[in-house]
């Protein structure tokens, strides 16, 4: 098993700030069907994960998970403590997939949420920019996701998906 994280904020809850960093050029060539490649994950705590650039990852996985779990995700939120959680400004591009199984339905998703449904708990998420997400898979069924929210109550606004556009245009 392989997996990449750029940052990685899974323990002590606390209050974080993950804002302004560059996560960039991280690839993986392993074939391992659980393998993953993120930039940046969080999944306890509550604050702000704001102006962060997310670019150039190349993933080779196989792996046909989703959601979470997806082979390739440029932020995955999963934080369920109370407070409020802002997710904004964040610019993901240039992720891209080139598995080499012909059956095999890889995930590449840009921004994957999966939080509480509490109303108390208030998740903010936007003016968000994600784009060139690129699958040269051998399958064509592969999927590109550039939000992909799971569960959770939220506010959603404001943010920018563009797909089917190669990096290089």
């Amino acid at each position: 098993i392989v997996t990449i994280t750029g940052i990685n904020r899974t323990s002590t809850n606390t209050t974080h700030t993950i804002d302004n960093n560059t996560i960039f050029n991280l690839s993986t060539t392993s074939t391992s069907t659980s393998g993953s490649l993120k930039g940046i994950v969080c999944t306890i705590g509550n604050g702000s994960l704001s102006g962060n650039t997310i670019r150039d990852f190349i993933s080779a996985s196989p792996s046909t998970l989703t959601g979470v779990s997806a082979a390739l995700i440029g932020i995955l939120y999963q934080s369920s403590t109370t407070g409020t959680h802002t997710i904004s400004g964040n610019t993901i591009h240039s992720l891209t997939n080139n598995s080499t199984s012909l059956t095999a339905l890889s995930q590449i998703s840009g921004l994957v949420f999966s939080a509480s449904a509490t109303t108390t708990i208030i998740y903010n998420i936007e003016k968000n920019n994600i784009h060139s997400l690129n699958v040269t898979a051998a399958n064509p069924s592969a999927r590109i996701t550039g939000m992909d929210f799971q569960a959770g109550v939220y506010n959603c606004r404001n943010n920018m998906v563009r797909l089917g556009l190669k990096p290089d245009g």
